[in-house]
């Protein structure tokens, strides 16, 4: 039944767009998502944040979130990176420090949600390319720099819900259904 509606919906968009395609970027209802907040920290050995040490802290926050093993990651969002004793620092790449620290925001799904939607879209004949949060794909689409640096909230009204995403700082700070 999905991949019907799937496939009517993609004919639909050919149809208009005038255009073929064979993969697409997904995106999942906020109501099959579950979020939480994390931090990790890691020691600079050679002084210079790089990105090594930044993978490495943002896998460090995902590690100590203790995910269940029945959930996958949609996102692991990060809200405020901290050098040595300095708060809300946007991008480390490149400063001096002994200690890199960072809070994220990560979103979660059941493993069995993501794969009943990959084989609906996949029985309509499209390759999923990724999964996004819907109410973070709105937030990406229509929130300019300004909106999202000074603190701004969306809501993209569905059919049978209403996604929230509330931007704070440059981050995803909430999201809810």
């Amino acid at each position: 039944m999905a991949s019907k509606s799937i496939k009517n919906a993609l004919s639909d968009a050919k149809r208009v767009a005038g255009t073929e395609f064979v993969s697409a970027i997904v995106s999942i209802s906020g109501a099959y998502t579950k979020s939480l907040n994390s931090s990790g920290i890691v020691n600079i050995p050679n002084k210079e944040v790089g990105l090594k040490e930044i993978n490495r802290v943002m896998q460090t926050s995902l590690y100590n979130a203790n995910i269940p093993n029945e959930y996958e990651v949609l996102h692991t969002l990060p809200y405020n990176f901290k050098v040595d004793d300095q708060d809300f620092i946007e991008d480390p790449l490149g400063m001096n420090a002994a200690r890199l620290e960072v809070e994220t925001h990560i979103i979660t799904t059941q493993k069995s949600n993501l794969n009943n939607l990959r084989k609906a879209v996949k029985a309509a004949g499209v390759d999923v390319d990724n999964i996004v949060l819907s109410g973070y794909a709105s937030a990406i689409a229509t929130l300019n720099s300004d909106e999202k640096e000074l603190g701004a909230a969306v809501v993209d009204m569905g059919g049978s819900t209403c996604n929230l995403v509330i931007h704070s700082g440059n981050s995803v700070r909430y999201n809810d259904f």
